[in-house]
This record gives structure tokens, sequence and C-alpha cells, in this order.
């Protein structure tokens, strides 16, 4: 939503713009709306205008790698062309991690994408360059080579309006506040959600004249930006506050912060967008009013050069760990999909390629494995059996970027580098279990990253922990340091540990 709004927003030319995405963004809308369900939505134009690039199964890694490379290209290159009098707009959005990087993938698979690379692909670059991402921790995407516009400080999480039970009316607080100030710029008032009273009855929708031409509407004619940065930022903040509900706890990040500097971004004129809805809905029901849905963390970019005289691109951070199948299975009767059939093929190739030790916690993901395969005799899983056996592979995959994050968070990337990441031939190397005992004495406390398994629990992934541990001197850690590792590393991987438990 916050894609198709911003695109909107920016209003570049098709040929001097280039928006992609690594997911198809129209598979399951046909209508694109911003805003909160409880109040006008803003109807967005539903044209299609994105690249869609594949990124799916298999090699989905290197698949991954070629988007990112693909945008850095296309950054560089129109970097190059531009003037002094040209402008740059960034587009970035998606799921970011503790760590500042945008997460490019799913929360299986991902691959990050960080602020430097963006730096150099703008080096030498003539033009004012205008950076906008609405992923969490945004805030540290600061630097002296573009004007930020971020969803979030680098410390935060970036919020989400309550989605509505369609999916059709949602979108990131921060797009919203961002188009909402922008209608100020033309003397307009814009679409507010309603407030809600204590015994559940909306009040009156504010008055806007915002949207489609109707009598009496207020010509949309543009005049200087008067507001610095700091009178924008406090009246966001005001729009915040008369919004209410989940959103009490939403920042916004602008850089420079210099007073003499005016809210100003190259966007387009406003004629040119769609209708407002009205809304005759109530509210979502309270016990189900949270933030949208973010377990999908493709990433979708864009890069689009405008010319100053025409001023009119994750993966929560409470990433949801929601993508693991439900432990209560599906009916016997249930039948996959045939994208999770297709996952649950390419994970079990995986998994045989890199067969760890055959131990108790191991053996019978493993022999399910080659049964699927073909590569073993016996009687096929069930479909409910399936589903556990997706489910065990893909939270596999999660915990080894949860140990390979708290082994960066650490400090240990030297270590790392000697032993090798988690996600290949390590997985082929016993538990090590001595070693993680001597770890654990130490304060890195592996023996709660095990994860029931069956009757017994896994502990391969810690064994590649301990041996990272091991490489890097065997240093000794503080529960304060272990804890803050562990904590983050689980936010910015989408993890709880407590969520992994298989039972086969």
């Amino acid at each position: 939503m916050d894609f198709v709004a911003l695109k909107l927003l920016l209003d570049c030319p098709p040929e001097r713009s280039s928006w992609m995405c690594g997911s198809d963004i129209r598979s399951t809308l046909t209508e694109f709306a911003l805003g909160d369900p409880a109040g006008d939505r803003i109807v967005l134009d539903s044209v299609p205008f994105e690249t869609i690039y594949d990124t799916t199964p298999p090699r989905m890694k290197p698949k991954l790698f070629a988007l990112v490379a693909k945008y850095i290209t296309n950054v560089v290159k129109t970097a190059s062309l531009l003037s002094p009098d040209d402008t740059l707009c960034l587009v970035l959005c998606g799921h970011g991690s503790a760590n500042e990087s945008l997460c490019v993938g799913n929360p299986e698979t991902w691959v990050p994408f960080d602020r430097e690379s963006l730096e150099v692909a703008v080096q030498g670059c003539k033009g004012q360059i205008h950076l906008f991402t609405t992923a969490c921790y945004s805030g540290g995407w600061m630097s002296p080579h573009w004007t930020l516009y971020a969803a979030a400080r680098k410390d935060q999480e970036a919020l989400s309006m309550v989605k509505s039970e369609s999916g059709y009316y949602q979108g990131g607080f921060f797009t919203y506040a961002l188009l909402v100030e922008h209608a100020n710029q033309h003397s307009l008032k814009a679409p507010k959600p309603g407030c809600v009273e204590d015994d559940g009855n909306f009040t009156e929708q504010a008055a806007h004249d915002f949207g489609s031409p109707y009598t009496g509407q207020q010509v949309a004619t543009p005049w200087l930006a008067k507001r610095t940065m700091s009178e924008a930022t406090q009246w966001l903040h005001k729009l915040r506050d008369h919004i209410g509900r989940t959103y009490t706890s939403a920042d916004f990040t602008f850089s420079p912060e210099e007073t003499d500097k005016t809210w100003k971004p190259p966007f387009a004129t406003l004629y040119k967008l769609q209708s407002i809805q009205h809304s005759f809905c109530h509210g979502p029901n309270p016990q189900t009013d949270s933030e949208s849905d973010e377990s999908d963390i493709s990433s979708p970019m864009s890069t689009s050069a405008s010319r100053s005289s025409d001023p009119a691109s994750d993966s929560s951070d409470s990433t949801s760990s929601d993508s693991s199948v439900d432990l209560s299975g599906p009916k016997e009767d249930a039948v996959l999909s045939k994208a999770d059939e297709d996952e649950l093929l390419v994970l079990s190739k995986d998994h045989l390629s890199y067969a760890p030790p055959d131990t108790l916690s191991e053996n019978f993901l493993a022999d399910n494995c080659s049964t699927l395969l073909g590569r073993r005799t016996g009687k096929q899983p069930t479909n409910q059996e399936k589903f556990r056996i997706l489910q065990a592979l893909r939270e596999r995959v999660r915990l080894r970027m949860l140990h390979l994050s708290i082994a960066q968070r650490l400090g240990w990337q030297e270590a790392i580098t000697r032993v090798g990441q988690p996600f290949t031939e390590q997985r082929r190397l016993g538990s090590d279990f001595l070693l993680q005992q001597r770890a654990h004495s130490c304060g890195c406390l592996l023996f709660e990253l095990h994860v029931i398994n069956g009757y017994t629990s896994w502990v391969g992934g810690a064994g590649w922990l301990a041996r990272v541990w091991e490489a890097a001197g065997e240093p000794t850690i503080s529960p304060a340091e272990w804890k803050a590792a562990l904590k983050k590393s689980c936010r910015a991987v989408g993890v709880l540990i407590e969520d992994c438990q298989v039972k086969f």
C-alpha cells in the first residue's frame, strides 16, 4: 500500500522512473486504499506500474541478490545522468532489521541491503537526492548524500494502520501523514479517521475537501512551503495524537533537521489523485485491533528522477513469526498448496544436501525428507505430516538466521568468517555438546536456544554458535549483553524460541 501511495505522490514519468518488486503486490488485491478502516480512505490508482522480479524458489537467495544488484545498477545509471538542477527520488518499502539494513525477501529467506551500498551508488550524483523509506529502524539511513524521510528512528519500529478485514484498507501511518501534510501544502483538508467513543460509537468524520471534484471543493493551488522541519514534525505529531488508537508511540525522523529547511518534497499536484472513499462501516473489533500483518517482507524498491522545473524502490521490528504452520495441524484431508508443495521439496533437498550427523534429534526429519524425495522406501507422509515437516524445515532456516544474528551482535564477525556461516557445510558437523557447556558457563547461554523436536531437542544451531564462540577467543559474556543480543536478534529475524517447538 505504501509503495503504491509513494508512486502516486512522486508521479514521475514512466520513461524516467523504475519501480521494482520482489513479489506480486496485486495477487490478492484488486483495489488500493490508504487509510484506517474506521475513517475515510484515499483511493489509489490501481493501474500496474511496477516490474515484478522472480524471487521464488529454487535458488531464492541468488535471485534476491540479483534484485538488489539490479536496483543499485539503476541508481548508478540514473544518478550519473543528472544535472545540479535535477532531483533523484529513491524509495525503499519493506522491513528493516535492528542493524539498520533493509530485509529483501521473506521471513525464511532474505538478503540485507544496507545504507553503505546505496551511498556508494550515488557518489558523484550532481542533483539533489531524496530518500523515502517506510522500514523499521530507517532513521539509521541518515547520510550527507540525501535528504531522508524515514518512518522511524534508528532504534524504533515503524507502525502500520489497523488493517481492515477485507485487506483493502491499510497502509503505514508515516505514508498517510506524508500525504496529509502534502495536502496542507495545497491549502486542502485531508480525510482523517474518526474517533471511537467509550461506548463504541464513532463521531462524525472530520470535514475535508480533498479528493474527486464536487460542488464547493477548494481548487488545488500549490503554495510555497512555509513550515520548517521542526514545525512539520510538530504538526505530524499532532495528527498522530488526533488519530490516537495504536499510533501513540509513532515518531518521525527528518534529515537534515536544520530549522531553516522547509518542507518541500518533490510531490505531485493533488488534482491527479483518485477519490475519497467514505467509511460507512464500524471500526475493527477491539479483539483484532492490531498492526497490519507484515509477515511478507519482500521489499519493493524504486528509483525515479524528476526535473526541478516539474516537481510533480523486511520484512514489525515486530516482524511476525506467524508464517509457521499452526502446530495443531490441518485436518487429515487438507491439501497443501502447490507453492507449499514446491517449497517442501526444495527445503527437503537442501536439508539432505548438508545432512547433519544421524542423531535422535535429526533422524526423524531426515528420514521424512528422504521419503518425500523418493530416496527411501516407505509410506508417504500424510498431508498433516507434510505441514509439520514443512514447518520444521522453515524453522531450521529461521533459527540459523537467529544464531547468525546473535553472533554478529556479539561482535564475532571475524570468527564467523573463519568458521563459516551456519547455512551450508557447518550443518554437517555435530552439536559439540561439551563445547556448548563450556560456552554456557561463560555466559553464552546456548541451552536457551535448544528447541524441542519430538521427544528430544534440536541443538545443531547452538553447536555452530559454540564453535564461533571458541573461534572468538572464548569470551565471557555478561547476562545483560547476552539478553540484549538474544532479544534484538529474535526481533530482527522474527523468531520466538518458544514458538519454534515442533512435536511430530
